[in-house]
């Protein structure tokens, strides 16, 4: 009985731990991850520098780990001329750290094909001239599907063209959008588009239900979302004429200024009360502040750990963990003989 009663604690306390998301389904192959994924001191976090990091991450949640409570850092921009979709359900936080993630030839998917209860945020996208994006049900740039997600301060630049990847869908509607193919029941804060929408793309979404689009600014014309249902627009700023009406402004370039617009876009955030600063670039056009990491690292000694932190211009410190103390050097062992008028010693 009490033997019985052991095995039934062992199992629950095995299922407890896995659907808490600790034990991960990568063990057997352990030393073939890169760096950032076993690095002991970022905990609960793991770091991108590479598009090889972020092929072998997308591989990962096609194996089925979805990141759930876990967050990634991109911590450099990256070039993508080889697009492998992270295939399965991301469910963690994707943190770009203001980099930016640049498309450099035609693709098959989405950098992500699906999400539930995500997070992105500080994240530029840009699409190399002439770059085809292939879609089966659903295209977007950054994912084709998500539920229950959040997309905040997230900018889109370039020209996208969406195609059916098989052609004998060919002709019929495309369901497609700049930064999301599907939305239901997410969030578009702060984002921006500065592309070329091909086709009848959704500036923001090709189709979305239950979802939420505020303080949002688009040079594209179109629809801000193709196809939409119980979804709510406040404070975007169009400078091309949009299907949407209630809570969008559309401009034409005498009506404000991009100072104006600026102004516009920065009261809307502060009344919501989250993170906002829009101002004008240097070609005069309104552009999105993002939190953007620059790296300093505190070198560890034998005795004391050192640290890597990445904090904005702005104050914010977006990222900090500690590293390893490094191993005692005790020299060679080899004898310097004394002098006439010093003592000798060991190395």
């Amino acid at each position: 009985m009490k033997r019985t009663a052991m095995i039934l604690c062992c199992i629950m306390f095995v299922l407890a731990f896995s659907a808490a998301g600790v034990f991960l389904s990568f063990t057997e192959e352990e030393s073939a991850l890169p760096s950032w994924f076993s690095d002991p001191e970022l905990e609960n976090g793991y770091i991108l520098s590479s598009a090889d990091d972020f092929l072998r991450f997308a591989e990962m949640i096609s194996s089925g780990l979805d990141f759930s409570g876990k967050t990634v850092y991109l911590t450099s921009p990256i070039e993508l001329t080889v697009i492998e979709s992270a295939g399965g359900s991301f469910r963690g936080s994707f943190n770009g750290l203001g980099n930016s993630m640049t498309m450099l030839s035609d693709s098959k998917t989405a950098l992500f094909e699906s999400a539930e209860g995500a997070t992105f945020c500080d994240l530029e996208i840009i699409i190399n001239e002439g770059v085809r994006l292939l879609q089966d049900e659903f295209g977007g740039v950054l994912i084709n599907s998500a539920v229950n997600s959040e997309f905040n301060r997230i900018t889109v630049r370039g020209s996208a063209e969406f195609t059916y990847a098989d052609a004998s869908l060919e002709g019929s509607p495309l369901i497609s959008g700049m930064i999301a193919g599907y939305a239901e029941y997410s969030e578009f804060i702060n984002c921006a588009c500065f592309t070329g929408c091909g086709g009848d793309a959704g500036v923001f979404a090709g189709s979305a239900v239950g979802s939420a689009f505020e303080n949002l600014y688009s040079s594209c014309g179109g629809a801000l979302v193709s196809n939409k249902g119980e979804c709510s627009f406040e404070n975007i700023l169009a400078c091309a004429p949009v299907s949407e009406t209630d809570g969008v402004m559309v401009l034409s370039e005498s009506e404000l200024s991009p100072a104006e617009i600026v102004l516009l876009l920065n009261a809307g955030g502060e009344e919501k009360d989250y993170f906002s600063e829009w101002y004008v670039d240097g070609e005069g056009m309104p552009a999105l502040h993002m939190h953007r990491a620059v790296a300093a690292m505190t070198n560890p000694t034998c005795t004391e750990k050192g640290s890597v932190t990445y904090s904005c211009g702005c104050g914010e410190i977006l990222l900090k963990y500690e590293t390893a103390v490094i191993e005692h050097s005790y020299g060679d062992g080899s004898i310097v003989e004394p002098t006439c008028t010093e003592e000798g010693y060991t190395l």
